[in-house]
């Protein structure tokens, strides 16, 4: 098999006649795909991967299982070594301008962008984060993923804090080898589709809004870079989708600041206590009851007096 006709296999799987852009991990690719593009690069390789890459679609395939090799095996070794090693090929025999490229026009090929960070290309990342949440963060995870996420999105519903900013604020959750700005990104990605399905179909006014998702929105699932045939990525969905349907907007909070402590690495022989304080930037002096005339501000508070009219 070419890759051309790998390509043409899959796309005909999904009822396209070219890629539309979506990301990679939408394509959900099958055990048995998986295993046919294994072989097909694996005996490519044979050619040499200097020659090879100037095969026609040789960069897209490539492309595509590196972000499923990540989603499937990454385990924390942050790096390209293990998807080089993989298909047996020596990372030495690219330059990381020749490696850039490939990754470059592969995605493009797919007609997905590079990712950016802080200014910067980040190719590997692109990759992980096109590949989706990594299996081993379903299986093996003690559950960080629901502790993390479940408290983002009421926070965020709630009380209109940026995710990224709470999702940055539950990191102590997050295992050491996975506090990444990819891993980041992915969770971000996740919390952001759950909280688009809960206002674009007013899932807080649905009895049963699962059922009602699976009845009127039956691919819903497919817009998540989770394994929808995994049963833990089943549970993790229903249970993010029933935290936002039962979530209020708070409009009128008593008390803008909160304060939450958490016992993490509980299980561990050094468990920590962490707490977390939560304040907007902006605080009406109004819902502190206070007076303004005669509050005394320390130095370091700046306050500014609004006119409601001008």
């Amino acid at each position: 098999m070419r890759p051309t006709e790998w390509v043409t296999s899959l796309l005909d799987r999904h009822d396209l006649k070219k890629p539309d852009g979506r990301p990679l991990f939408q394509y959900r690719i099958s055990d048995s795909e998986f295993s046919e593009l294994t072989d097909l690069l694996k005996l490519s390789t044979i050619m040499g991967v200097k020659n090879i890459r100037k095969m026609l679609f040789w960069d897209a395939v490539f492309v595509i299982y590196a972000s499923e090799w990540w989603r499937r095996y990454y385990n924390g070794q942050w790096g390209w070594d293990g998807i080089f090693d993989s298909l047996g090929i020596d990372l030495d025999e690219l330059s990381v301008g020749k490696r850039n490229i490939l990754i470059e026009t592969g995605l493009q090929r797919w007609r997905r962008p590079v990712r950016y960070h802080n200014g910067n290309r980040m190719f590997l990342g692109t990759v992980a984060t096109e590949g989706g949440l990594p299996l081993n963060q379903l299986s093996g995870s003690g559950g960080w993923l629901k502790h993390v996420l479940q408290p983002v999105l009421r926070k965020h519903i709630s009380r209109g804090i940026d995710i990224s900013v709470l999702i940055d604020s539950y990191r102590d959750w997050i295992p050491n080898s996975y506090q990444s700005s990819e891993m980041t990104r992915i969770l971000a990605d996740i919390a952001e589709i759950v909280v688009m399905l809960r206002q674009e179909h007013q899932l807080m006014e649905k009895e049963e809004p699962l059922k009602w998702l699976d009845s009127n929105q039956p691919d819903w699932r497919e817009l998540f870079p989770l394994p929808i045939d995994d049963e833990s990525g089943r549970s993790l969905l229903k249970d993010l989708v029933d935290t936002v349907s039962t979530t209020e907007q708070d409009k009128q909070s008593k008390n803008p600041f909160e304060v939450e402590r958490f016992l993490v690495r509980a299980e561990s022989p050094s468990p920590e206590l962490v707490a977390h304080l939560e304040m907007p930037t902006f605080v009406p002096l109004s819902s502190l009851g206070q007076d303004i005339s005669n509050l005394n501000l320390p130095a370091t508070c700046k306050v500014e007096v609004y006119e409601p009219n001008g």
